[in-house]
């Protein structure tokens, strides 16, 4: 069982490091909480586009939107489809803002103009970066302790026997 200091503890979950986690890991509530704050950057976004070049508004959008998508992405990226949805289409009108485009324009273009990643691909970039580290040495020391790496040393991150 997890612990939590008892300030930052209820009866349906806590907060650590910054990730809202509750009873049942299904996210929930670390995904509204990242929505709001997504949403009202994106309405900032609205304000700002037709004052700044979109190069800007692009700057704006990675350094006030993408860190709140990459904080503990490993951990909460495999929420539930429905979940993560509400995140999706936040980026997605994100976009269709910086760039100007209709509300039924399709957003991957957009993603592919901005060089951004939607949300459950940039899960799979964060975990496949993560096992690279395992594999090369060059991950947390405390997450290098949870995996046993054979002796043949393969490439292959199926090679990995997780420690309980």
């Amino acid at each position: 069982m997890f612990c939590f200091p008892k300030s930052r503890t209820n009866e349906n979950g806590g907060k650590y490091l910054g990730v809202l986690i509750d009873k049942n890991l299904s996210w929930k509530h670390h995904i509204d909480a990242i929505a709001t704050k997504i949403s009202n950057n994106v309405g900032l976004i609205a304000k700002m586009r037709h004052c700044v070049p979109w190069k800007i508004l692009l700057n704006f959008y990675k350094s006030l939107i993408h860190p709140y998508l990459t904080y503990g992405l490993p951990a909460w990226g495999q929420a539930g489809k429905m979940y993560l949805n509400k995140i999706l289409i936040l980026q997605k009108r994100a976009l269709r803002l910086l760039f100007f485009a209709d509300v039924r324009d399709h957003a991957i273009p957009l993603f592919l103009e901005a060089n951004v990643l939607p949300i459950t691909f940039l899960y799979h970039e964060c975990v496949a970066s993560l096992m690279n580290g395992i594999n090369s040495n060059n991950a947390p020391i405390n997450m290098l302790h949870l995996f046993k790496v054979p002796m043949n040393r393969k490439l292959f991150f199926f090679s990995f026997k997780v420690c309980l």
